[in-house]
């Protein structure tokens, strides 16, 4: 029988395909691998931003509630500080559940608000967007922030940004001894200027007429870039206010917020001194923009310098709302009572107004307008 012998050597080009054919597979399937992992974070992504999206409305949500509780209980407790439902005041009667007592958003649990904190004497007073067309106007009534009972308002500060993050204030350089240009713009000498200014009607109700026409309060705060002795305005209370009203306050607007009030970090800032408020006086303060819109904040120590808490100012509403595993935070700054527009004037233009006034009770006649008024 004659033997027949294979060359091993000869059959190795099959391995190396087999090896090549291996070596796509692996490659192919680390290439699905990633791209499954890639669609499945992009869906995971999706899904987070959905459900954030919903924690957001859900959060909302709880803010809208609690406002709607809280202006239904005037008599609520001043402060909720705590997640679960505890009070400062835990004798208070809940009539009406409050948040989150009765949080669920929908059936089966997934969308709620987890978390309600609010206060209604917060030691800060903000506007956001005070327009230069329009105005707020909000109470002064101080009060001690963790006791809530009334104390004595020594000064207030009043500090600003601009509303739209633009606070170059090198070139701010107003004089405390000319009026301030009309508000339709910063002046255009002043380069290097993105700051506006605030003007404050200050006004607090006495015991008669005289006495309240003489402890009110009317200046232009406006920015100044760089000046030690800015940032203040000397009002002493005891005696009455200033009688040349219309005063310009000059902004500091290059140094730290008075270390006495809370922090604010706003650019600039006016300290109103000595205002000699008694504990239970209320004051109103009326605001409005100057040149451009500004982002305002308020606040005030005692006769220790102390920080006070404003009363039925604003509410500081904190909601935290859920969405399966998602929480999203929001807090917000309301007013204490519900608040309408009101008409800032009778009649109000940029432009000359010709008024033209006649009584003649015996005539009929209706009166000629002069020629210049077209």
């Amino acid at each position: 029988m004659k033997k027949t012998y294979t060359n091993l050597k000869d059959q190795q080009d099959g391995v190396v395909s087999m090896i090549i054919v291996m070596l796509i597979m692996i490659l192919l399937s680390l290439t699905v691998l990633a791209m499954s992992q890639n669609a499945t974070r992009e869906q995971r992504q999706a899904i987070d931003r959905q459900l954030s999206d919903q924690a957001y409305y859900n959060a909302e949500s709880g803010i809208n509630d609690t406002i709607k509780w809280l202006f239904a209980n005037p008599g609520a407790p001043r402060q909720k500080i705590e997640c679960d439902p505890k009070f400062v005041d835990v004798t208070f009667p809940l009539a009406d559940p409050m948040p989150p007592l009765d949080n669920n958003l929908d059936t089966g649990g997934i969308n709620k608000y987890t978390c309600i904190l609010y206060n209604k004497n917060p030691e800060t007073i903000e506007f956001d967007n005070l327009p230069v067309d329009d105005s707020k106007t909000v109470p002064i009534e101080a009060v001690g922030p963790d006791t809530g009972a009334a104390v004595p308002l020594k000064d207030l500060t009043i500090s600003w940004d601009d509303a739209n993050a633009k606070n170059t204030v090198s070139g701010c350089n107003f004089s405390t001894s000319s009026p301030p240009p009309l508000p339709t713009g910063l002046p255009s000498g002043m380069p290097g200027c993105n700051v506006g200014g605030v003007r404050i009607d200050l006004a607090s109700p006495r015991v008669n007429r005289d006495e309240t026409i003489r402890f009110m309060l009317n200046a232009f705060l406006l920015p100044h870039g760089v000046s030690t002795g800015a940032g203040t305005l000397d009002v002493p209370g005891n005696g009455g206010y200033p009688n040349n009203q219309g005063i310009i306050g000059q902004a500091r607007c290059d140094g730290p917020q008075p270390a006495a009030v809370p922090p604010i970090s706003r650019t600039c800032y006016v300290k109103i001194e000595n205002l000699g408020y008694s504990p239970g006086t209320v004051g109103y303060l009326h605001l409005r923009s100057l040149y451009n819109q500004t982002d305002v904040s308020i606040s005030g120590v005692d006769n220790n310098n102390k920080a006070v808490g404003f009363l039925n100012a604003q509410i500081m509403v904190d909601s935290t709302g859920r969405a399966n595993d998602i929480l999203r935070r929001v807090q917000v700054r309301v007013p204490s009572k519900p608040q309408y527009r009101q008409a800032e004037f009778g009649l109000q233009t940029k432009d000359s107004i010709c008024k033209l006034y006649e009584v003649n009770i015996n005539s009929v006649t209706s009166p000629t307008a002069p020629s210049d008024c077209n």
